[in-house]
């Protein structure tokens, strides 16, 4: 298996926000931090292979196109850039040949945030996977907390990936995930985040549909 987490160079690795009173005259120190993650996990080998994965995106733009392409990424034989296709921007990798492996091949991103990251509206203010097609707000249907029903906000969407490579026909399972998140220490660990994630397959032909979900508002506030 091969696991990496790359973090981003020339940023710390945390960045304090200070954000109001808790009392006693105690003030929070929060530390806001962006996660992005590929997975890939092909079901036979493959070769000449090029695929295109969402990545996280505010206003149009690829909100870390640095940190995606950067040095130090692995698998370090991959090549990886974020162009723009048909579908908005996307993280493309290339790739001479993929074998299947035990687990999928996993590529991690952390990158701090100077300010705090809008956990409850992330579709409106902060960067999220794209494209997202049928957007529809859902039940959250995971146990959490009663409390958190004033402003935990869940969504489906149609997302999409893309990979050409031979033989046409091999499925290769496909994920990217973005979370934003924010911790303190107050008496103890405490943070709220969201989570927007797409999967699916690709079978060497092209663009296909891939299913997303976006959980927000998870955590104390």
């Amino acid at each position: 298996m091969l696991t990496r987490r790359q973090l981003l160079a020339g940023t710390a690795a945390a960045t304090a926000a200070t954000a109001g009173c808790l009392g006693f005259g105690e003030e929070r120190e929060v530390t806001s931090t962006y996660y992005y993650g590929v997975d890939v996990n092909p079901t036979a080998p493959v070769s000449d292979v090029t695929l295109y994965l969402p990545v996280p995106v505010r206003d149009g733009e690829s909100a870390f196109s640095e940190a995606v392409t950067g040095e130090g990424i692995r698998p370090e034989e991959w090549s990886y850039a974020v162009v723009d296709t048909e579908r908005g921007p996307m993280l493309e990798i290339g790739i001479d040949e993929l074998q299947p492996e035990s687990r999928p091949f996993n590529i991690d991103l952390d990158v701090a945030s100077e300010d705090e990251i809008d956990t409850r509206k992330p579709l409106e203010n902060e960067p999220t996977l794209q494209p997202k097609a049928d957007l529809q707000q859902v039940d959250c249907d995971f146990p959490h907390p009663d409390e958190w029903d004033d402003r935990l906000r869940c969504y489906t969407y149609e997302g999409a990936l893309y990979g050409t490579y031979e033989p046409t026909g091999t499925e290769v399972s496909l994920a990217a995930r973005f979370t934003g998140e924010n911790t303190w220490f107050t008496g103890g660990w405490n943070g709220n985040d969201y989570t927007d994630d797409v999967h699916g397959f690709v079978d060497g032909t092209g663009w296909t549909t891939a299913r997303g979900s976006v959980r927000a508002g998870v955590g104390n506030y």
